[in-house]
């Protein structure tokens, strides 16, 4: 049978128009058929029918090639198959393929399956799996539909993509490293059967449009808990989603290791709280965290690693554990707002770029400390006695009230007999642990002197800055119909204010003729409701509604 398969074979290519031989080359292999290159550049390609696979680079680099249809024959495309075919718009992919090698499609690819301008990317339930770099780079794709027979996702598949949104199918057990990397998706479930995410875990690294990043419960590996990802017992912090809406974090208790990466480039994080737990922070953990500006650092670090908290540029100061033992390369580099570096314990060992271009910086160490010279790893180096001040908020809408807290010893284990505070806004006090409100938007920069009980002083670190931001104005984000009622949707009330609904028929009308029909006193900041009653009518063929505050 075998003999007669293969003349069988024969006879097919042999059938061949010669048109069609002079374009494609091709090789059998037990009864395969290999496309193995296309010779010329037409926009348009049909596939014949007796091929099994499309070959490594069959079609790369063409350039002309718009459409092509793939037969049901098919069962594998190869790596690189079509890479670089800027002008590819509709391919469709038929349902025998298993697997879709690496870079198959890698390069500016428009549109699989339909050439609309969705730009989207139909995978068949026959695919298994997805190889590296499959659809790298292909910069107008915004919509893939993953078939539900896919369990392998290739590091780098859709990398550079446009996607904002994926549906990840049950039986997908490996994600790889930058699967998703440098995307628009905003949100992501991991199914249950996931237990591979990458060599570094960084599937998702560089979606800067990420808000939340969710696991099924059932999924042996992984957690998640309020939309940030961890290991399955949470010991490690795997990835807090660049996006991800608030300013400040703290880190659970049951964190040993924060990951590689893990906060890297999250634009809205300013201050972050490091639990005692918390033994290592992984190298390239915060960087890029340009709004970071107050880092509480638990006793328990004792690894800092490179790049750790690389480019965070609206770090002032920071106070390193007595416990810390390595800063590894470039570990604080590029913190241009760096002024104060305070060590608790002996010199830890530190790489010679650990502060590399932070040009305000200065650092701090105590009294009978071991290891210090000056200059320590490239900055100028002080003994001296400080106490390390804390706040409770160091960003906010105004009126912010901030609670400042200090200890009632120095680094010594002096008593502290006096406290002078300065709040940066021309406000003082000499309390311990005073209460301060900031009533006007800008960046401040508290500081605190203290004097021990033997009259010497001694600096106070502590947030280096303090941003109070003007808050957003309260107005109407939409309207409801409740019968005959019209219900007011407000959005950003502050506590205790008096909002004013007021109606016209003409948009034009100055505002002191138009008509008041509803008052609404809140008794909590955030969004409320003003309902207009028996405002609806068909009598009137429009009318516009306002907020006014008071």
């Amino acid at each position: 049978m075998k003999r007669t398969w293969h003349v069988l074979l024969l006879l097919l290519l042999l059938a061949v128009p010669a048109s069609l031989k002079a374009q494609f080359t091709y090789a059998t292999n037990n009864g395969a058929i290999t496309l193995v290159s296309y010779t010329k550049n037409d926009a348009a390609v049909v596939i014949s029918n007796f091929v099994t696979t499309i070959g490594k680079s069959a079609f790369a680099n063409c350039y002309s090639l718009a459409s092509v249809t793939i037969p049901g024959s098919v069962a594998s495309i190869g790596e690189a198959a079509f890479f670089n075919c800027i002008a590819l718009t509709n391919i469709t992919i038929g349902n025998s393929v298993t697997n879709i090698g690496a870079n198959a499609f890698a390069g500016d690819l428009s549109d699989v399956e339909s050439g609309d301008p969705l730009a989207s990317v139909i995978i068949p339930n026959s695919v298994t799996s997805i190889g590296e770099a499959a659809f790298s780079q292909c910069y107008s794709l915004t919509n893939v539909t993953l078939g539900t027979g896919v369990t392998s996702i290739g590091g780098q598949a859709f990398e550079f993509t446009s996607l904002s949104s994926i549906t990840i199918p049950n039986r997908v057990a490996s994600i790889g490293d930058y699967a998703f990397g440098w995307t628009g998706l905003a949100s992501v479930t991991i199914p249950n059967n996931v237990t591979n995410i990458g060599y570094d875990n960084y599937a998702f690294y560089g979606c800067a449009s990420l808000t939340a990043i969710s696991v099924n419960a059932g999924n042996p590996a992984y957690s998640s808990v309020a939309g940030v990802l961890f290991n399955k017992s949470k010991t490690q912090l795997i990835q807090y989603p660049p996006g991800k809406a608030g300013i400040s974090y703290t880190i659970p208790n049951s964190v040993t290791n924060i990951g590689n990466s893990a906060f890297y480039d999250c634009a809205n994080l300013a201050s972050v709280t490091i639990d005692n737990s918390v033994t290592c922070i992984g190298y390239d953990a915060f960087l890029g965290c340009a709004r970071l500006g107050s880092v509480a650092m638990g006793n328990g670090v004792t690894s800092i690693e490179a790049e750790a908290f690389g480019g965070c540029s609206s770090l002032g100061a920071i106070a390193i554990g007595a416990n810390v033992t390595n800063i590894g390369y470039g570990g604080f580099s590029d913190c241009s707002s760096l002024a104060s570096v305070c060590f608790e314990g002996n010199a830890p060992s530190t790489d010679p770029s650990a502060f590399l271009s932070d040009n305000m910086a200065r650092v701090y160490y105590l009294p009978n400390t071991t290891g210090w010279s000056s200059p320590f790893a490239g900055l100028p180096a002080v003994q001296t006695n400080f106490i390390v001040f804390t706040g409770n908020a160091t960003i906010g809408p105004v009126p912010l009230t901030v609670s400042f807290t200090a200890p009632g010893v120095d680094g010594a284990g002096n008593p502290i007999s006096r406290w002078n505070w300065s709040f940066g806004d021309g406000s003082t006090s000499t309390a311990q642990n005073p209460s301060h409100t900031y009533t006007n938007s800008g960046a401040f920069s508290p500081s605190l002197i203290a004097t021990n009980n033997a009259g010497a002083t001694v600096a106070g670190i502590g947030p280096a800055s303090i941003t109070v931001t003007t808050p957003a104005r309260p107005g109407i984000a939409g309207f409801s119909l409740s019968g005959a009622n019209l219900v007011l949707n407000g959005i950003y009330g502050q506590s205790g204010g008096t909002y004013y609904a007021l109606t016209a028929t003409n948009l034009a009308l100055p505002l002191s003729q138009w008509t008041r029909v509803a008052t609404n006193v809140l008794s909590a900041s955030g969004s409320f409701t003003i309902t207009a009653s028996n405002t609806v009518t068909r009598s009137v063929p429009q009318r516009f509604y306002l907020l006014q505050t008071q």
